[in-house]
């Protein structure tokens, strides 16, 4: 199996989409499914995760588990490699049933 990332932009979001494919010999033989190939994580960037998550959860997108990691409960925050405190808002969801992307 092959991985491989993929950066998409669609209006104000970017999305990195981590694919799991065949190997190139098997996929010369088989027709794939989606030019992404076989989507096992994606990851929306956006500036209201609120907004997104409600979106996400109108097409089937959830639950959703949501983090945040600040200079009070994260040690050693650096950006670039120096120091440097800031905030991240992380949102998981899995799927119940198989979602292609076509």
């Amino acid at each position: 199996m092959l991985t491989t990332h993929h950066l998409l932009k669609y209006k104000q979001y970017y999305a990195i989409v981590t694919s799991q494919n065949q190997s190139a010999e098997m996929a010369e033989h088989t027709e794939s499914p989606s030019v992404l190939g076989n989507p096992i994580e994606i990851c929306i960037v956006t500036r209201d995760y609120k907004r997104t998550i409600t979106g996400l959860w109108q097409v089937g997108i959830g639950p959703w588990r949501v983090y945040t990691f600040t200079p009070s409960n994260t040690t050693n925050q650096t950006y670039r490699g120096k120091p440097s405190e800031f905030i991240l808002r992380v949102c998981f969801a899995e799927l119940a049933h198989p979602w292609r992307m076509r």
